[in-house]
């Protein structure tokens, strides 16, 4: 729960980070466009729309409001920045087609390989359906200029954003799933005990305050065990510290097959010390445990 707890936060931080990066690239954009390019009036009106509809999202996402479609916000509102821009300026000609690669890692960011697969399948869906209709999208940007893309030109550069799309999606989704294995390596040497592999006291104390408040809601009992090693100094001064070791793995081993899976709690405490937590367990059934 906690991991859980702290990956939303993070998500949540990378939302309004991104929001406002989005929101700086819109409003510098529709400034210096008038002395960047000779484009007519849309692309200046499409820029402030942008602008204004960033600027709502990123007020919505910093006052923790529609926590739940974060994402789904800042994704509609990058993409919404970018699609109509391109629709105006040649579809897959226009000089804002590498923005497209962008999205899928950045839905990774956000949600996840999920989010990148989607997100990777409706922008090529999109550059397919420029490609089809690449004979009705209006060119502002060559108009001016007096330029003409051959049809072959324009295919090529379709199909290259689609690989471009295709490979930024097959990098977010290794990236997640290497991710994910070094966040389970940390929590579990966060959470274990590198001798015995137990619960370590960390989790003990969560776990048992986490138990305490279930017991006391639902009026029902909680035992724990205390196991205490005896004579365990003499038997590391005479047979040295591997020999100890070896005795608390096998100590911990016997712990961890008498009791229930997925219901006790078994914890090295301290050196030579162990607890069990009995959930929903008398006096009876701890004694009879013990």
């Amino acid at each position: 729960m906690l991991a859980d707890s702290q990956t939303h936060e993070h998500r949540a931080l990378v939302a309004k980070r991104f929001t406002r990066v989005i929101f700086c690239v819109c409003l510098l954009s529709t400034l210096s466009r008038p002395f960047l390019s000779p484009l007519g009036l849309w692309f200046t009106l499409l820029g402030v729309a942008n602008t204004l509809l960033v600027l709502v999202v990123y007020q919505v996402i910093a006052k923790r409001r529609l926590e739940s479609y974060t994402t789904v916000m800042v994704l509609g509102v990058s993409i919404s920045a970018v699609l109509p821009v391109l629709a105006v300026s040649g579809g897959v000609n226009s000089q804002f087609t590498p923005l497209l690669s962008l999205f899928p890692f950045m839905a990774w960011l956000l949600d996840g390989r999920r989010a990148a697969v989607n997100v990777a399948v409706v922008l090529g869906c999109c550059v397919l359906l420029a490609l089809t209709t690449v004979h009705l999208m209006p060119n502002l940007m060559l108009d001016s200029l007096g330029e003409v893309v051959p049809q072959r030109k324009t295919i090529a550069r379709g199909v290259w954003l689609l690989l471009g799309l295709a490979l930024t999606t097959y990098f977010a989704c290794q990236f997640d799933r290497s991710y994910s294995l070094l966040q389970e390596q940390l929590l579990r040497q966060a959470s274990e005990d590198p001798l015995t592999g137990l619960a370590n006291r960390r989790v003990w104390d969560e776990r048992l305050a986490q138990a305490l408040q279930r017991a006391a809601r639902q009026q029902s009992w909680l035992s724990l065990l205390v196991i205490d090693a005896d004579n365990f100094k003499q038997l590391n001064d005479r047979w040295g510290h591997v020999t100890g070791d070896a005795c608390l793995v096998r100590l911990a081993s016997v712990l961890r097959e008498n009791c229930r899976e997925g219901q006790d709690l078994v914890a090295r405490f301290g050196g030579e010390e162990f607890v069990v937590l009995l959930e929903a367990t008398d006096m009876q059934g701890a004694a009879a445990a013990a």
